[in-house]
């Protein structure tokens, strides 16, 4: 099929049990674009759009391997009828219109406007083909998708990364009143048929439109291959060092830093190994509740595995051995911070949920806002959901100096069809133990095992035994729970499927709890006015 391409986006009938064919872009004999897809011409389930818009203007001749007939069409917007109101779309977490969502990357707040993007294949509901979606907030609750952000290249496919806002120029690259956004990304050589033969190295884009648009640098890559995979760098300031800084994956639990004076140029700086955990690292310093004037660096791998220390004598050195932050299932993963948001260090992660029977694939968590807690001796991540989730809350149903037993639970009924945020205090010395359940799950907060038990999972209900007050806060959506215990110290997702045909919130016990308080809202949808 040869065609000069006029349109945005080229539209692909997939069907993700069918064999995976490799889709090839070819200009005057040259593949200059390919894409993996379970291309289906007889039954296609749905129907993605893949950005086409670098060829435009260029005749291009379509091959197919294996080699099968078919036909595409093409146009210039993305059909957006029925998009968001999907019976199994999340109510309150970001989502893709269609394809498939994973890592956040390159996290950035200027001029009013969070940026979010994403891993993101737009052919298909599964991994691959991995682009950089682009989505906008002004609030970090309702998001605009915007068109993708990073297209594969010559050096590979886009793999995740970090954005860093250059306030002072120092990179050069500032062409008018705005100031540059850069992205940092992996480049993942071999991972297409276009880059076959190349290896994994980071590479940079700016913007100097507000981050609308970006270019790829002309003197990519920033930082050439080190070793195995070596990916997903995280850029951020150190004071200490008066540089910047590259936080970059290696292999195994082996992760490095780099620094760097003008961002673009970039020298080892010194190998950091993170216990139980691999990919995607996170950089950045807190300071600590209750204890003025101190803070500390805080370094994590995709799992959520930390490290606690300080940059002392040109080192990073290590002060508290790795912990894990999130507990449980592996569901969140690769979270990441956002540049540029002055004191407040806000993350998102990717939750791996299944949206079942759906275009897309996939969410991100609730922002949240992180701080760091001393007891004792250590040091914890404490995060919450930002202030702004709260402007979600709708209908509130709230009780106070409730006692429970096995003839005399606590109810809420019937519940509407929306996300629900729930949270419950207790007093430990007055329950054993007490079970929350609704739309299909159940929870199960034991206090004199100190343990929370829900899905296929137990989790501590509190870091100190100690503590009188005990508090459970979760957020449930279409396709997963998020829960936060002991005051966002402790903190899980997991994947279920919300039932809706068991629309009652029940508390009961089999022997006796007395709740100080529970509060549970109905959660306005975020894309009513999408």
């Amino acid at each position: 099929m040869k065609t000069i391409f006029e349109k945005k986006y080229i539209v692909l009938p997939v069907n993700p049990d069918v064999t995976r064919k490799k889709i090839e872009f070819y200009k005057e004999g040259e593949l200059v674009f390919d894409l993996d897809c379970n291309v289906d011409m007889i039954n296609p389930r749905h129907f993605h759009y893949a950005d086409v818009s670098h060829l435009v203007g260029s005749e291009i001749e379509i091959r197919l391997n294996p080699e099968m007939e078919f036909r595409f069409d093409f146009a210039d917007e993305m059909p957006i009828e029925g998009i968001y109101s999907e019976p199994y779309r999340p109510k309150v977490h970001f989502t893709a219109k269609k394809g498939w969502l994973n890592d956040p990357n390159g996290l950035f707040y200027a001029n009013g406007t969070y940026h979010l993007f994403f891993q993101h294949n737009p052919a298909g509901e599964s991994w691959g083909n991995m682009h950089w979606g682009h989505a906008v907030s002004t609030d970090l609750v309702h998001w605009t998708e915007t068109d993708i952000g990073l297209k594969p290249d010559e050096f590979g496919t886009m793999f995740s990364g970090s954005a860093f806002v250059d306030l002072k120029n120092v990179s050069g690259l500032k062409e008018n009143e705005n100031n540059v956004i850069l992205l940092f990304y992996t480049a993942a050589g071999n991972t297409s048929k276009l880059s076959s033969g190349k290896k994994f190295t980071q590479c940079m884009a700016y913007s100097t439109d507000n981050g609308k648009t970006f270019k790829k640098y002309s003197k990519n890559p920033v930082v050439p291959h080190i070793m195995s995979e070596n990916r997903d760098p995280k850029v951020i300031y150190s004071k200490e060092l008066e540089k910047y800084i590259m936080a970059i994956y290696l292999d195994g639990n082996d992760y490095m830093l780099l620094t760097s004076d003008n961002l673009t140029e970039w020298t080892q700086f010194q190998k950091i190994k993170l216990e139980n955990d691999g990919e995607c690292p996170d950089i950045y310093p807190l300071k600590v509740d209750n204890f003025d004037g101190e803070y500390k660096w805080v370094m994590l791998g995709a799992s959520d595995n930390y490290i606690v220390g300080n940059f002392e004598n040109n080192r990073f050195v290590v002060e508290q051995s790795s912990r894990p932050y999130r507990v449980g299932a592996k569901t969140s993963y690769a979270a990441q911070t956002y540049d540029n948001t002055g004191d407040r260090r806000i993350k998102i992660a990717w939750e791996m949920v299944r949206c079942p029977f759906e275009s897309f694939n996939s969410q991100m968590g609730i922002p949240c806002e992180i701080s760091l807690s001393k007891i004792g001796n250590e040091y914890y991540l404490r995060s919450l959901p930002v202030s702004e989730f709260e402007t979600l809350r709708g209908k509130e149903s709230k009780a106070a100096d409730i006692s429970v037993n096995m003839l005399n639970p606590f109810k809420i009924s019937p519940l509407d069809k929306n996300a629900y945020e729930v949270i419950i205090s207790a007093e430990r010395k007055d329950t054993d133990y007490f079970e929350v359940s609704m739309l299909g799950i159940n929870i199960k907060i034991d206090t004199r095992s100190n343990k929370i038990s829900l899905l296929n999972q137990t989790i501590p209900l509190s870091y100190n035994f100690d503590r009188d007050n005990i508090s459970v806060r979760f957020i449930i959506d279409s396709c997963g729970i998020e829960l936060f215990a002991d005051n966002g110290l402790i903190y899980t997702a997991d994947n279920f499927i919300a039932d809706y045909n068991l629309n009652t919130l029940s508390i009961t016990s089999g022997s006796y709890a007395k709740i100080n308080s529970v509060s549970a809202y109905s959660l306005n949808n975020i894309w009513e006015n999408n």
